[in-house]
C-alpha cells in the first residue's frame, strides 16, 4: 500500500493524517490556505477564588495559547492546601526523587513545577501527541519573601502546528524550576514530552530537574488502604475532592479532541480543561501530605497504619533508627487486627535482621498468640532457642506448639513439608537433650 492510499483510507474512516493537520493542501498556482487556527476560545473556567485569563504568548516558533489561572495562599483543596508541601522539608523530597541534578538540601520547594498531560492517546510513539500541558508554580510577590499565591498554566494546542511554539514556551517557563513533580510522569509525561521535543529538535527541559513522579510512595502509602492508587481515588478518598458535572473521562479526552479539531466547537475542551486543572491541584495538595508524612513518620496525626507503611520504606531505605521510632509508632497507635500482627512480624524480622533476637523473642510470642495455626513465629522461636540460647527444651517446647497448629490444617503438600520440617526440628532437639541427659531425667 502505497502513502497515498493509506492517506485516503485514513480519510474515509473519518481520521486526517497528522501531517494535513499542519501542512495546507496544494492548490495549484492558487495562494495556499493557512491552516484553520481556532480564535483564541473563551476558555475561562468558573473557579471559586480564582481568576482565570486566555492568553497567547509570542514565541520564536509562533504563537502559542494558555489559560492562567491565579489562587491566593492558603488555597484549600478538600482537606488539603496547595501551600502545604512549602512545609516539608527538602531533603525529604531529595530522598523519594529521582535524575537528582543537585544535593536534595539546596532544592527549594518553591521552585517546584507540578506537571500533567491530556494526550491523543495512550498508544505512544511519534504520533502521539500532547495537545494539553498544565503546570503548577508558586509565585513570590514583590517585596515578598514567602510565595503569596499559585500559578497554573494550561496551554493548550488550537492546532498541531502550534507545537512548536508551546514547547518553547514550556521550557522558558520551567527555566528558573528547580524540580517537577508528576503522577506516573516517570513512564508516561516526561518521556511522551522528551519525545516531542526531540522530534522537534530541541533540547529537553527536564534533564536537569529533580523528578518526584508521587505514584511510587502513593503505593507505598495506600495500597490496599484504598480502592486502587489511581490520582483520582487518591483525590477522594484521601483528599475527600468531589469533582463536578464539569468533569470528563481520561479515556474519553482524546475523542473529545479530535471531535474540536473537525468541528472548533470548544464547549468539550473546557471539560478537558477542568480535568487537567484539578489533577494538578490535587498533584500538589496530595504531595505536601507526602512529603510532611515521610518526612515525620511519628507524626501525631499518622494513623498506626501510616506509620507502619513508613517504617518499612526507612528500613529499606537503611534508616534504622528512624524505622524503629516508626514500627514502634505503629505498634503503639490504633490498629486493625491483621495490620497488628503485620506489625509485629515485621518489626521482630527488623529486630533479627540488626542481631537483636532477645528483643525479638516478645513479639514473635504476641505474634504466635494472635496466630496459633501460623507456622512461622513458632519456627522463628524454636530457631532462637536452639541456636542462640542454647536452651533445648524451651526450644521443644516451640517446635511442638507449631507441630500442634499446623496439625490443624488443611491435607494438602504445604501441611506435609512444615510438618516434616518441624518433625525432623524436633527429633534433632530431642536428641540433643538426651545427650545432655535431660530426656533421662
Amino acid at each position: 500500500m502505497d502513502l497515498n492510499e493509506l492517506r485516503q483510507r485514513l480519510r474515509r474512516a473519518g481520521v486526517q493524517p497528522a501531517n494535513e493537520l499542519t501542512k495546507p493542501p496544494s492548490t495549484g498556482n492558487a495562494t495556499p490556505t493557512p491552516p484553520p487556527v481556532a480564535a483564541s476560545p473563551a476558555f475561562v473556567p468558573s473557579v471559586p477564588s480564582a481568576q482565570s485569563t486566555p492568553k497567547e504568548q509570542s514565541t520564536p516558533h509562533g504563537v502559542t495559547y494558555f489559560i492562567e489561572t491565579r489562587y491566593p495562599l492558603p488555597f484549600p483543596h478538600g482537606r488539603g492546601h496547595l501551600q502545604s508541601i512549602l512545609n516539608s522539608a527538602a531533603p525529604t523530597f531529595g530522598k523519594l526523587s529521582r535524575n537528582l541534578a543537585r544535593n536534595p538540601a539546596e532544592i527549594s520547594l518553591q521552585r517546584l513545577a507540578f506537571l500533567d498531560t491530556e494526550t491523543t492517546g495512550l498508544a505512544g510513539g511519534a504520533g502521539t501527541l500532547a495537545f494539553m500541558v498544565g503546570v503548577g508554580l508558586f509565585e513570590t510577590g514583590a517585596g515578598q519573601a514567602q510565595p503569596d499565591r499559585y500559578r497554573l498554566i494550561q496551554f493548550f494546542l488550537r492546532n498541531p502546528s502550534e507545537e512548536r511554539a508551546m514547547l518553547s514556551a514550556l521550557a522558558e517557563l520551567l527555566a528558573d524550576c528547580e524540580g517537577i513533580v508528576t503522577y506516573n510522569g516517570q513512564t508516561f509525561d516526561l518521556p511522551l514530552l522528551a519525545g516531542r521535543y526531540t522530534l522537534a529538535r530541541k533540547p529537553s527541559p527536564f534533564m536537569r530537574l529533580a523528578h518526584l513522579d508521587l505514584l511510587a510512595p502513593a503505593r507505598r502509602l495506600w495500597r490496599n488502604r484504598t480502592s486502587n492508587c489511581s490520582l483520582s481515588t487518591l483525590e477522594r478518598e484521601i483528599l475527600w475532592v468531589q469533582r463536578t458535572g464539569e468533569d470528563v473521562p481520561g479515556w474519553l479526552i482524546p475523542q473529545l479532541y479530535v471531535q474540536y479539531l473537525q468541528t472548533g466547537d470548544t464547549s468539550q475542551m473546557e471539560r478537558v480543561l477542568y480535568h487537567n486543572r484539578l489533577d494538578i491541584l490535587s498533584m500538589t495538595a496530595l504531595s505536601g501530605q507526602v512529603l510532611q508524612m515521610f518526612g515525620d513518620p511519628t507524626d501525631g496525626h499518622l494513623s498506626g497504619e501510616d506509620c507502619l507503611r513508613l517504617a518499612g520504606w526507612l528500613n529499606v531505605q537503611g534508616e534504622s533508627a528512624q524505622a524503629e521510632v516508626a514500627f514502634r509508632a505503629a505498634l503503639d497507635r490504633p490498629l486493625p487486627q491483621p495490620a497488628y500482627i503485620a506489625a509485629l512480624q515485621a518489626f521482630a524480622d527488623f529486630l533479627k535482621q540488626n542481631n537483636r533476637r532477645t528483643e525479638a523473642v516478645s513479639y514473635w510470642e504476641l505474634w504466635a498468640a494472635y496466630e496459633p495455626l501460623n507456622a512461622l513465629p513458632f519456627a522463628e522461636l524454636a530457631k532462637f532457642y536452639e541456636w542462640h540460647q542454647l536452651d533445648y527444651a524451651q526450644a521443644l517446647v516451640w517446635c511442638n506448639c507449631g507441630i500442634a497448629g499446623v496439625g490443624k490444617w488443611a491435607d494438602g503438600w504445604r501441611k506435609q513439608e512444615t510438618l516434616a520440617q518441624f518433625t525432623h526440628r524436633a527429633e534433632r532437639l530431642k536428641s540433643k537433650l538426651s545427650s545432655s541427659g535431660v530426656l533421662s531425667q
